[in-house]
């Protein structure tokens, strides 16, 4: 499964589920194995991912939904978290825009 499945499907709130409770126990969670975990994510791939967490709430919407990515407001964020946007994260995040509108569209 891509992690773009496992976050478009809502399964991260599966994990955040998990420690919360473990929050609340002070058991700890071993998330191997486990069929609501992330899955593996390239090295290459985690800075856009970590960025992409960040600015997912950062849309322009329209009359016929969502627009697309505020850049305005992803530069400003990536800002604040001092993450350098270069030309391979910024074409990364555009491959996940264009994956969650159409996601959006489908569904």
């Amino acid at each position: 499964m891509a992690v773009w499945d496992w976050y478009a499907e809502g399964r991260n709130s599966y994990c955040e589920a998990c420690r919360v409770r473990q929050k609340q126990t002070a058991k700890p969670i071993n998330c191997h194995g486990c069929k609501g975990s992330c899955p593996a994510i390239c090295p290459g791939n985690r800075r856009v991912f970590e960025l992409w967490r960040l600015v997912n709430t950062q849309w322009r919407v329209g009359l016929g939904g969502m627009i697309g990515l505020d850049y305005t407001a992803v530069f400003r964020i990536a800002a604040v978290y001092r993450m350098k946007i270069t030309p391979g994260l910024f074409e990364k995040l555009r491959q996940l825009e264009l994956r969650a509108l159409l996601h959006n569209k489908e569904g």
